[in-house]
Parts: structure tokens; C-alpha cells; sequence
């Protein structure tokens, strides 16, 4: 067989390896990380679309499964493009982070055996990202873990920040102003506000810009407790990058200048004034995420409940309930 000029020529040969299956054999096609396969210049996504409308969709025994880890590029290209894909997809299978609870069975399955105060430190952390997990070591503590996968030049997650929005979209430094403009406000910062920070005017640009970091899972929209506001507003839910802009990022530039770096920063970290504050934002993002778990656990998920921001002894509540899912 000749060795295909183009994606057309391409996906015409795969098209006749299809047909020479046996019978009613099923076949299925899966693409890997779409977004770096389908560039502008390569011309894999015209090809998709014509063979997907053409020939395949008629292919009963034809099953096309395709992925990609840029959530953006996803959604403009295939969710909401008007292309030849529009309204192909049958199934969305968004790929969520794990809960408490998966992170505690699968670190036990990699053999770490941490109480829950500890897993729940780690994922303050980390989020729920099992190829951060990969990382946990057995017989270290939960500050001891951090501190080897975040603070020391090299590490997992001493560089992720920038190199995880510079892979996940083409305009990675307007996301990461959004980003920037959300942190500076824990609590919770407005549509308008983020216009005046930012200065990304009024309208699709930044709507699709916080639509794309809600379907990633940095951000959350939510309507204020306080009837007072108006619209949406938005905060910062993802665990890692909570944890970097609050932590990594004050270290990693003295890290970085220093002959020898502080092998225990991140232990001499934890006793300081500031990580109990810290502590109270990390939280309440878990919380939001396991809202419905922590329903179920208090048995009150038949009653309409509206999450919002909890007082001192409300917290103290939730988080005995937020350790035993774990």
C-alpha cells in the first residue's frame, strides 16, 4: 500500500481496511489528543468531517471515539462548531478529577496508606489528578509529599502552572490574566470586575474565554447567596492552581536563585498564620465539589439546598462530614 500523500488519502485507506474486516466485526476507530493531530495546516479535521458525512456515518458496525485533554479546543471545534461535525456527537464523556474518595482507594492502591486528614492535606494540594498521585511516595507524610513534589527544582509540579495553560490553549497568557484576576478576589469577583482587570472588553471573548476554564475545571460560576448582586460570578475551584498561586509560585523564584534550596519549605510553610487562612479557601472549593456527597451523608439531599459561602462553625461542621467520604 502507498504511503498516503494527505489526511485524505489517509483516512481513504483506513476506510477500505474497515471494509475488509470480517463481516459485522465491530470496528473502532479512536483519535488520542485530537487537538495535536487536527492543526490548522494539516487538514485532519476537513478530512474527519468528509469521511464522517460521507462515508462512515452509513458504516453500522463503525465506532468513532475521539479525545483531547485541551477542553477549548474541544469544545469550539467539535461541541459548539458549526461544521461538519454539528451535531454528530452521541456521547460526551467528560473526564472528571477524582473524589476523596477515589483518591484514597487509588493511592491505596499504589500502596500509600495515609489517614484522612492527610489525603484530604494532599488534596488541597494536588486536586484529584491521578498522574499527580503517581508521584505520592509510600512512608512519607502528607506535608513531606508536597514538599518533595512541589518545591525542589524539577519537580512534578514546580513548573506545571504555566506549562498546563501554554498546552491547553492557543492564547495561553489572556486565560492566565483571567485566572490572576479570580485569585485576587478568594471570595468571588463579577463579570464586570473581570472586564475592569482584565480589560477583555464586554462579550464573546470573554465568555468564551470563562466558558472554556468552567469546562476545564479551574473555575465555577455561581449566583451569590447575597441577593444584592447581580449575574454570575466566579472563583477559583481548582486545587492545584489555588494552591500554586497561594504557595508555589512565593517559593519557587527563591527556589530557583538559591545554590541550595530548602529541602523542608513547604513543613516550615504549615506553621505560619497564613496556611491556616489558606486552609479555609482550599476547603470550601472541596466542599463545593462534594456538595451533593455531603447531602447524601447528611441526609438532606430531598431538601433544595443552595451552596454558598458558611461562617466558622458551619465550616468545623463540613469538614468532620468532607473526612468521612474518605
Amino acid at each position: 500500500m502507498a504511503l498516503p500523500k494527505n489526511w485524505m488519502d489517509a483516512l481513504q485507506q483506513l476506510t477500505l481496511a474497515i471494509d475488509n474486516t470480517h463481516g459485522n466485526e465491530q470496528v473502532v476507530l479512536f483519535f488520542d489528543e485530537l487537538p495535536w493531530v487536527a492543526t490548522k495546516k494539516s487538514g485532519f479535521l476537513k478530512a474527519l468531517e468528509c469521511f464522517w458525512n460521507i462515508h462512515w456515518t452509513y458504516r453500522k458496525k463503525l465506532i468513532l471515539i475521539v479525545c483531547g485533554s485541551a477542553a477549548s479546543w474541544m469544545l469550539e471545534n467539535l461541541i459548539y462548531s458549526k461544521g461538519g461535525l454539528h451535531n454528530r456527537i452521541t456521547v460526551r464523556i467528560p473526564l472528571q478529577p477524582f473524589n476523596l474518595r477515589e483518591t484514597k482507594e487509588y493511592l491505596r492502591c499504589l500502596g500509600v496508606n495515609l489517614n484522612h486528614q492527610q489525603i484530604l492535606q494532599i488534596y488541597m494540594a494536588m486536586g484529584g489528578i491521578p498522574h499527580y498521585f503517581k508521584e505520592v511516595s509510600k512512608g512519607l507524610s502528607a506535608a513531606q509529599n508536597i514538599n518533595t513534589i512541589c518545591f525542589q527544582k524539577g519537580d512534578l509540579l514546580f513548573d506545571e502552572f504555566n506549562m498546563l495553560f501554554h498546552s491547553l490553549y492557543e492564547e495561553p497568557e489572556t486565560y492566565l490574566n483571567v485566572i490572576c484576576a479570580i485569585a485576587k478576589k478568594p471570595k468571588e469577583v463579577s463579570r464586570k470586575g473581570l472586564i475592569k482587570v482584565t480589560k477583555i472588553t464586554e462579550g464573546g471573548r470573554l465568555t468564551t474565554k470563562l466558558r472554556n476554564l468552567e469546562e476545564a475545571g479551574f473555575i465555577g460560576g455561581f449566583l451569590p447567596l447575597n441577593k444584592g448582586k447581580r449575574g454570575v460570578y466566579y472563583r477559583l475551584i481548582d486545587e492545584y492552581v489555588l494552591y500554586y498561586l497561594a504557595w508555589i509560585e512565593l517559593l519557587r523564584e527563591v527556589t530557583k536563585r538559591a545554590i541550595m534550596s530548602d529541602v523542608h519549605s513547604w513543613e516550615l510553610a504549615i506553621k505560619k498564620s497564613a496556611w491556616l487562612t489558606w486552609t479555609g479557601q482550599a476547603f470550601e472549593a472541596i466542599c463545593f465539589k462534594h456538595a451533593d456527597r455531603i447531602r447524601r451523608k447528611l441526609d438532606i439531599e430531598l431538601i433544595a439546598v443552595i451552596c454558598g459561602v458558611g461562617n466558622i462553625i458551619q465550616r468545623r461542621i463540613v469538614r468532620k462530614v468532607v473526612l468521612r467520604l474518605t
